[in-house]
């Protein structure tokens, strides 16, 4: 069974909440000090750790290095492409977030190597978080990670 725990950004500074009070909308963080809902959002921890074993929160930021064959015949034996027309070998970053329905995901994906996606073969619109990813920073000290070109 996972952990459930948070964190949550004081406009400053990622914290540790140590108890949610929802009735009053506040959080206890560090022990002593009080902060608000409505202006500290508030960040789940997903379960999963990264390739180097850090935690990954919602709200990281995280880089992945896609590999990916794609062609006209799927083998279902292999679970690849027989004679691959087209190749991925890049790294792409995004946000993650929990969905009800998915799981982990990285979402808002963007690479740092354009030229190897196509109208016909685009960015991910999402991936699912694996070990295999870093954390490389989050949307609220790091936003310019996620300003590559898509």
């Amino acid at each position: 069974m996972r952990q459930i725990k948070f964190r949550a950004w004081d406009g400053e500074e990622m914290v540790e909440v140590a108890e949610l009070h929802l009735n009053t909308k506040e959080l206890l963080v560090d022990d002593e000090e009080w902060l608000s809902m409505r202006h500290s959002p508030l960040m789940q921890y997903t379960g999963l750790r990264d390739k180097n074993g850090r935690e990954i929160y919602e709200g990281d930021i995280i880089k992945y290095h896609l590999t990916r064959e794609y062609g006209e015949n799927y083998d279902p034996i292999t679970l690849g492409f027989i004679g691959s027309d087209w190749s991925v070998d890049a790294d792409i970053f995004g946000e993650v977030r929990i969905w009800p329905s998915n799981g982990v995901m990285m979402t808002q994906i963007v690479t740092d190597d354009p030229e190897m996606f196509d109208k016909e073969h685009p960015v991910p619109n999402r991936w699912h978080v694996n070990q295999e990813c870093e954390v490389i920073g989050n949307i609220y000290e790091n936003p310019e990670l996620l300003e590559a070109s898509k």
